[in-house]
């Protein structure tokens, strides 16, 4: 957990944490509700934003697991310590609100949201 905190953490070790966390998921092993909550808000902070209106959003919508795809996804150099951009931020929520809409509206199944770099 210490690896999400440290800012000096390189996001091929963050990616390596979360290959750790979904290892305990196939182990049996679960997490506190109170340690899953902060490793996903830990997570958003040091991906994606640490603004307090992004956070309070995402933490709706993101889940731990919704990570694991986005840094196998993610280009950078082994050495980068950097945060997805704004938009892609932006573009990674935006799917995970029309994700869990999707659910109750047969109209948003047709949206489809771009690739970003």
């Amino acid at each position: 957990m210490n690896t999400l905190v440290d800012p000096g953490t390189s996001l091929a070790e963050i990616s390596q944490a979360i290959e750790r966390f979904n290892d305990l998921g196939s182990q049996g092993i679960e997490l506190t509700p109170s340690r899953e909550r902060w490793f996903r808000v830990a997570l958003i902070q040091r991906i994606l934003a640490e603004d307090p209106d992004f956070l309070r959003v995402a933490k709706n919508f993101i889940e731990i697991q919704d990570f694991n795809d986005l840094v196998r996804r993610l280009i950078y150099p082994l050495t980068s310590h950097g945060k997805l951009g704004g938009k892609g931020a932006g573009l990674f929520l935006a799917e995970k609100v029309l994700q869990q809409a999707k659910q109750d509206q047969d109209l948003l199944h047709a949206i489809r949201t771009p690739k970003t770099w």
